[in-house]
């Protein structure tokens, strides 16, 4: 035990937030190690008590397996595998260490408090769910459980960053996602080598096609119902603790012309409303385009009246017609 716990002291040194409290139960001796920053104290109060409530100084079973067999809920790690015991610590948990047993435990006691879930910020519709994610991951894989109850929707966990060590979780249907699809976002994510994830904008600029582009090809959300409705199509959402923003991959171009009311309205209106935001992107790309090539290059197109009006109107303009058509495109964006 000594050993272990030097080790944890060295590893964690001039952390003042490190606690090693140490534990007696009959005749076995050991340490609680937990953050006390990270962990809930009620939680600590209920494991301390549970310990506490089933063991007699007289009982000769085995502690460690007397633990084992109340508490199945508890994770076994071994005790000179001090990479996972610090892991399990810095994760919030709290880990139980008793003299010369050759395995540690860890109980769940990290702090869950943090934002409720509330409506979607950046993404509010009239009907539809009234439902966004929040920064804990856990909270969001839940919410998107809720929506689509079956076991094969497949949450796969690896961590990113050798500094923050953050939680990422790859979602998919199997059976309707493309296993080409998922093994590609795997690989991608897997050549990541950074030292901090602090946000989903990070992962987008490392997994996302010709980064060059100005097209974006990662889909961001903060809307589970968004998410569900790209899994059903047989996409790969990407989550990542500590943002409320989730990734679909591959973004199709049609996708930033859709709206989330579009699954909640009838086909022929969603239909209608869909082809309205193509003639408006149309427009808005062509219009001012056309109006310059118009009244630059192509003015006997032009009846006489409107083309008098447009000279009349530009009278004493320091400024040629295509440039002010830069301005006010940069004025817009």
């Amino acid at each position: 035990m000594n050993e272990v716990i030097s080790n944890l002291r060295e590893t964690f040194e001039t952390c003042d937030d490190i606690m090693f409290k140490p534990i007696k139960i009959g005749m076995y001796k050991g340490f609680l190690i937990y953050l006390s920053d990270m962990a809930d104290q009620k939680k600590l109060a209920e494991i301390e008590k549970h310990l506490f409530s089933f063991y007699h100084p007289q009982l000769s079973q085995n502690i460690s397996a007397l633990i084992s067999d109340r508490y199945p809920f508890s994770q076994s790690i071994e005790a000179a595998d001090i990479q996972s015991i610090v892991t399990e610590i810095l994760a919030g948990n709290t880990v139980l260490y008793f003299d010369q047993s050759p395995v540690a435990f860890a109980f769940s006691s990290a702090d869950s408090t943090g934002r409720k879930i509330d409506v979607p910020r950046t993404e509010r519709t009239v009907r539809g769910p009234q439902e966004g994610f929040v920064e804990n991951i856990e909270k969001n894989i839940m919410l998107i459980r809720r929506k689509i109850r079956t076991p094969s929707l497949k949450v796969e966990n690896l961590t990113l960053g050798k500094q923050t060590n953050t939680r990422i979780s790859v979602v998919y249907i199997k059976g309707v996602a493309n296993d080409e699809i998922v093994k590609e976002v795997h690989q991608r994510l897997s050549r990541i080598n950074i030292d901090g994830i602090l946000d989903s904008q990070y992962i987008e600029s490392m997994i996302k096609d010709s980064p060059k582009s100005p097209f974006p090809t990662v889909y961001s959300t903060e809307r589970p119902d968004r998410v569900c409705g790209a899994l059903l199509d047989g996409k790969v959402a990407i989550l990542i603790d500590g943002t409320p923003f989730a990734l679909t991959v591959p973004a199709m171009f049609v996708e930033f012309l859709h709206s989330s009311e579009d699954y909640y309205d009838g086909s022929l209106f969603a239909t209608i409303v869909r082809w309205i935001r193509f003639l408006g992107l149309f427009v808005t790309l062509i219009l001012p385009a056309f109006y310059v090539a118009m009244a630059t290059f192509h003015q006997d197109l032009l009846q006489t009246p409107f083309l008098i009006r447009i000279a009349a109107s530009r009278e004493g303009l320091p400024y040629p017609l295509l440039l002010e058509g830069i301005f006010m495109w940069l004025a817009y964006e």
